[in-house]
């Protein structure tokens, strides 16, 4: 079994975009793939990022820019069985699905994967996402 790595994160509404905007909240010039995160940083975070653990993909679908796992599918090529996943709301009305991967799947981290806007996927040693109580309660 692998430990979950996780930091402290800040959360920065953007009226402009109307968009929320996350930043580690880790001293300037580490880096977020190796810090290490005290239990006191850890126990006082409002929310936390957490990286994406080997053998899972994150996908991420921005259903306020309107696109549906339906469309998903379609530019896939395939169904993926999205009730298997563990689901996560997000502020902004999306949705983050974690899938497991078999041994030796590799899925590439990018952002309007296909050509499809509000298809996003986070990887295993390139991608981590928001998460905690806070963050799911957040209200403007």
């Amino acid at each position: 079994m692998q430990t979950i790595k996780a930091f402290p994160i800040n959360l920065v509404y953007d009226s402009k975009k109307d968009k929320w905007n996350k930043h580690p909240a880790i001293p300037k010039g580490q880096d977020w793939h190796t810090y290490e995160s005290t239990k006191q940083e850890m126990e006082h975070a409002k929310n936390i990022g957490v990286i994406i653990p080997d053998g899972v993909v994150l996908i991420d679908v921005d259903t306020y820019k309107g696109v549906t796992t339906d469309a998903i599918d379609e530019a896939l090529g395939c169904s993926l069985d999205w009730e298997s996943a563990h689901v996560q709301e997000t502020p902004s009305g999306g949705q983050h699905y974690a899938f497991a991967l078999p041994g030796g799947v590799v899925i590439r981290q990018g952002s309007d994967l296909l050509d499809v806007e509000g298809f996003d996927t986070r990887t295993s040693g390139k991608g981590w996402i928001a998460s905690g109580d806070k963050y799911e309660d957040m209200t403007l």
